[in-house]
């Protein structure tokens, strides 16, 4: 589970989706001494890989400016390779999900992971696509460029 790096705070799966299926996934982290995991707040944010559902190499705080960081500012853990244990389950929670959400192209899910599994907080049809942008060679523009 992601509490590990904050518990804190509800430490959140933004996903995004584009025509009906997942183009990325990023986790978010409260920052030290916050109780919301907003990278606004002075919350962190890492890419998480969609295939392996393991954490990327850095992670952004996005506030006046980026910085990068290679473990969790607060708790220090280090975060590449740390495999988000209910990725699977969100997965399968999103696409579903998915099925009945037929009148627009993209969505950001907030997903919570939790003892009793994986938990959808909410659905954007606004979400930003900032946090998807990161920790890649090329964001996610091979989704949108043929």
């Amino acid at each position: 589970m992601l509490s590990k790096f904050n518990p804190d705070t509800i430490n959140t799966i933004r996903v995004l989706t584009y025509k009906s299926r997942i183009i990325s996934a990023t986790v978010r982290f409260g920052g030290k001494g916050e109780f919301v995991d907003n990278v606004s707040v002075n919350g962190v944010a890492v890419s998480l890989d969609i295939e392996t559902g393991k954490l990327g190499e850095y992670e952004m705080k996005m506030d006046s400016t980026v910085e990068h960081f290679f473990e969790h500012p607060g708790s220090h853990l280090r975060i590449k390779d740390t495999c988000v244990t209910q990725w699977i389950e969100a997965r399968k929670i999103v696409n579903k999900t998915l099925e009945y959400l037929l009148c627009f192209d993209r969505f950001g899910f907030d997903i919570a992971t939790t003892s009793c599994g994986p938990v959808i907080l909410e659905v954007n049809i606004g979400a930003g696509v900032n946090l998807s942008q990161m920790g890649g060679d090329y964001g996610i523009a091979k989704f949108f460029i043929s």
